[in-house]
């Protein structure tokens, strides 16, 4: 784990390379429920950081290659990332977070360090995660599986009758409507 004191970053700021490599990324991620990815390689950070009193500003740009499912085709991908970051980190304190709360769309952008020191690592873990695409396609024209055989449908069509379906009215055509009594 990568970590920074508050005291070591000069008025002027300071300029960090780093490289978090590959085995202990993904110790990091296993931690984390639902992760639906995997690295292939280290993971590459240029990060500037300015501080003003107790407010550190981290802003830079973190490179990694993921390996992804992809969602129509279950295959595997390499999926390079390039994002930017930028973070406004305060210090916390006090004894107990603050109370949950729905998140405004600056509240992803901060967060917290504790005791004079920020993991580095984690923020590199966090904007990783911030920028992994929730459904991940190996190219936008991707056919996906026959939903009948579990043909890969990339790779050709199948021979499987197309079934027009409409979930909207699956229930009624198992609904029975009984005609005694009714007059008719």
């Amino acid at each position: 784990m990568t970590k920074l004191s508050i005291e070591d970053i000069p008025e002027e700021g300071i300029q960090i390379q780093l490289v978090e490599e590959e085995p202990r990324l993904k110790e990091l991620l296993l931690h984390l429920p639902h992760i639906e990815f995997s690295l292939d390689k280290a993971a590459r950070a240029s990060l500037m950081i300015n501080k003003s009193d107790k407010t550190v500003l981290i802003r830079g740009r973190i490179e990694a290659e993921l390996i992804l499912q992809c969602s129509r085709c279950l295959k595997d991908f390499r999926f390079p990332l390039d994002s930017y970051c930028e973070v406004t980190l305060f210090s916390f304190e006090g004894e107990t977070l603050p109370q949950e709360a729905e998140l405004a769309r600056d509240d992803l952008r901060s967060s917290y360090y504790y005791g004079g020191e920020i993991d580095l690592s984690g923020i590199i873990r966090e904007q990783i995660l911030l920028d992994t695409p929730y459904k991940s396609l190996c190219h936008p024209s991707c056919k996906g599986l026959c939903p009948t055989c579990g043909k890969d449908l990339n790779r050709g069509s199948c021979s499987c009758k197309e079934e027009i379906f409409d979930g909207r009215f699956a229930a009624l055509k198992e609904l029975k409507i009984g005609r005694e009594g009714k007059g008719n």
